[in-house]
């Protein structure tokens, strides 16, 4: 391809953080190979995608992959304007982004619904912007989205490999509402990406569960403001931007409830571990 294609997954994670959508690009080697537990989630991830297919028999899986993208929309192409009811992987391709969707229903004339499905027993608020990420690049390579749905698991059905355990969610309204924020953020991310300069971003705890933490984090105090107990979310973020990580340096005029000064004063006293 003519230019590094944004994918979906790349572009959630530009929107959650710039510097790991550019440390993905750039420095991958960087990154904390994943648990047995996440591979193990991914793989059921994967699975469950797998079953979801039972729900339109009359499906048909697109040919390319991510293996081949270029082959991948091709054939999505060809089979959307043919007619084909259902399609499975179904590759959208346009100004340098990419994504393959889980579940494409056609409506003809373009017009098209996106179903995503996921391995989790609830909506969440991440999933809407997962499916209205979809939701614009299929607009960007020309089809109206006429509706957007989640495909979950139903918490209380038991797992028996069939379709039974499937519930689902129109949530069309909920990412179409994103779309104007998209149409802004998408573009700047398409050019961080293009950057040979590390972009400069806040930590905090939204970095807990990223692959990149321990090389962000590498310059970080043990006695950081972050383990101070039930600190919250306003006032790391003032301390944050201030550019206060280390614990022995928040001033003395910040207003800390009882226990949270006691914990800093212990660090500013030279305490080395707290019990």
């Amino acid at each position: 391809m003519k230019k590094y294609p944004l994918s979906k997954s790349r572009i959630i994670d530009g929107l959650s953080c710039d510097r790991k959508l550019w440390l993905k690009k750039h420095k991958k080697h960087l990154a904390t190979p994943f648990s047995d537990h996440t591979k193990y989630l991914m793989r059921n991830g994967t699975e469950v995608g797998k079953i979801a297919h039972k729900l339109h028999q009359e499906g048909i899986l697109v040919e390319g992959g991510w293996f081949d993208p270029e082959t991948a929309k091709t054939e999505t192409e060809k089979l959307i304007e043919n007619g084909t009811p259902v399609l499975f992987e179904a590759a959208f391709m346009a100004d340098g982004l990419l994504h393959l969707a889980d579940i494409i229903i056609n409506h003809g004339d373009q017009s098209i619904e996106i179903h995503e499905v996921k391995s989790t027993t609830s909506v969440k608020e991440d999933h809407y912007y997962d499916v209205a990420v979809q939701q614009y690049i299929a607009g960007k390579a020309g089809y109206d989205v006429k509706i957007a749905k989640l495909i979950y698991l139903d918490r209380n059905s038991i797992f028996d490999g069939t379709t039974a355990f499937f519930k689902e969610q129109d949530i069309t309204p909920e990412t179409t509402s994103l779309l104007d924020e998209l149409d802004t953020e998408i573009p700047r991310l398409l050019d961080l990406v293009e950057s040979n300069e590390e972009p400069v971003v806040h930590l905090g705890n939204h970095c807990e569960k990223c692959e990149f933490k321990e090389y962000c984090w590498r310059d970080m105090p043990e006695k950081n403001i972050f383990t101070i107990p039930r600190l919250n979310k306003t006032k790391a973020n003032f301390l944050v931007e201030s550019g206060i990580y280390d614990a022995e340096k928040i001033p003395e005029n910040l207003e800390l409830s009882e226990l949270q000064r006691e914990y800093v004063q212990l660090f500013q006293n030279g305490v080395t571990k707290i019990n």
